[in-house]
């Protein structure tokens, strides 16, 4: 089967990860906000490395969005 969890914020995904141990799949909407996005990411990848990413932003930058991801 399939489960879907939402959070709110970067401590509530990553109390996520701590009570679930593992996401085959993270979708991640970065905000206009870039730094706190950036920040989300980092964090999730350093406690889920095994985990795939989408990640989604309205950014117009594509070369900063491709950095960010590489």
């Amino acid at each position: 089967g399939v489960a879907v969890f939402e959070a709110d914020n970067v401590a509530e995904a990553l109390g996520m990860l701590d009570m679930y141990v593992h996401f085959d799949l993270i979708v991640l909407d970065i905000p206009v906000s870039k730094t706190e996005g950036v920040a989300w990411l980092h964090a999730l990848r350093e406690v889920s490395p095994d985990s795939k990413f989408v990640v989604m932003s309205c950014w117009d930058d594509t070369a900063r969005a491709k950095a960010l991801i590489g």
